[in-house]
């Protein structure tokens, strides 16, 4: 049995109002090249856990990226692909076209509505290892628990998460199955680390961090998605992120990104896990230092730029803070006008520490809880006021 698992794809990303869709259809082209490749052609599965898209309400051209790449990764030899929704994605936009899909054996899943059966799924494979999986998407409003008493939502959104796993785990152990038990998963586990800007908090601030726990021990495999950095969870090897295709933001420049191919030899043996490295399609590169130390580095990135066959590097430069910032922004905008590099921004090391995700954030992207908790961030009120507010959204989505 042997999966392939990635994440946090972001099609159709506008990043600084540039397009990543060359990057992305880069990304996707080489993915079909290697399921085409002798270790490719060994993959069973694909299993894609969260953030296909950028947004809910993609462009037309990031949907037509997606559906050419599973119309093109359905004529390989995998036997499943296995599609789960993010936060970034809608439930309904990728379910959409879920039965035509679910034809050429693609399985999407964008919320579980309590139906914990349906998100269990089998999984084929070449040496018929008995195997499952239970497709965890992103748990919105209305996948989690009320709030009980004097609960507060952090506790909520963990006891809600806790319970999906244990139902799912349930789920898929029915009629006696004992084969392999797989799980994805799109949150914000505890014992991961968050190095990007990029990232969206999934509920309210750092509350819904899920403790690794709430899995249980009953999964042989847990597939992760949200974080963009690949990396085992708590030192859990077989609770995994595999990190996003490609960097989505500066914050990631240093990342080197991967897939994780999972395979077992039988119901009993433990996984062999190994990453597969993706190529460095665009350099993103923070720049940081002085004057001198700027100027030598771009020019060192135009002869870098001229021998590789890469996309054109796009540059951030960080300075001192006591440097005069006006001053060198635009001498060093000239130099790299001149030099024929993308600058994308010169700011002073104390304001790139303050730098907060929400300004890269638009309001159409946030969810309710996350626009509330904007609002009430001065409250001294303001857990009580969520927990209401919390009660109110859950009541309204009932009665729809």
């Amino acid at each position: 049995m042997k999966i392939l698992h990635t994440s946090d794809w972001h099609l159709g990303q506008i990043y600084k109002n540039q397009n990543r869709e060359h990057e992305h259809q880069l990304f996707l082209d080489w993915l079909i090249s290697y399921l085409q490749t002798d270790d490719g052609m060994q993959v069973d599965v694909l299993l894609i856990a969260g953030d296909i898209f950028d947004v809910g309400n993609p462009s037309n051209s990031a949907k037509k990226q997606y559906f050419n790449f599973l119309i093109k990764a359905s004529q390989t030899s995998l036997k499943k692909i296995i599609v789960v929704a993010g936060n970034h994605d809608y439930a309904s936009t990728l379910e959409a076209p879920s039965e035509v899909l679910a034809a050429i054996d693609i399985h999407v899943v964008g919320g579980l509505y309590g139906d914990y059966d349906k998100a269990v799924v089998d999984l084929p494979n070449a040496k018929n290892i008995p195997t499952r999986i239970f497709c965890a998407p992103f748990l919105r409003a209305s996948d989690l628990l009320s709030v009980e008493g004097d609960e507060s939502i952090d506790s909520a959104i963990k006891r809600s998460t806790k319970t999906a796993y244990t139902q799912g785990l349930k789920a898929l152990r029915k009629n006696n199955f004992n084969g392999l038990a797989l799980a994805t998963g799109h949150l914000y586990a505890a014992g991961s680390e968050n190095n990007s800007d990029s990232v969206r908090d999934i509920q309210i601030g750092n509350q819904g961090v899920v403790k690794v726990e709430s899995f249980g021990d009953g999964f042989d495999y847990v597939a992760l998605g949200h974080l963009h950095r690949p990396q085992r969870v708590a030192g859990q090897d077989h609770i995994r992120y595999s990190g996003s295709p490609i960097a989505l933001s500066f914050s990631e420049y240093e990342d080197i990104k991967s897939m994780c191919v999972v395979e077992w030899d039988s119901v009993d043996s433990k996984p062999q896990i190994s990453e597969v490295e993706i190529p460095l399609f665009r350099r993103m590169i923070r720049v940081i230092g002085s004057r001198a130390d700027v100027t030598t580095k771009l020019k060192e990135i135009q002869a870098e730029d001229a021998s590789q066959d890469k996309l054109e590097s796009w540059i951030e430069i960080i300075l001192p803070d006591e440097a005069p910032d006006a001053v060198l922004a635009a001498d060093f905008r000239q130099l790299a006008s001149e030099l024929g590099l993308k600058v994308f921004g010169v700011q002073m090391q104390k304001a790139l520490a303050q730098t907060q995700f929400r300004a890269h954030q638009r309001l159409e992207e946030l969810s309710p809880i996350e626009v509330m908790k904007v609002v009430l961030e001065e409250r001294p009120d303001q857990e009580e006021l969520l927990k209401v507010f919390h009660e109110l959204l859950q009541k309204n989505l009932e009665e729809k």
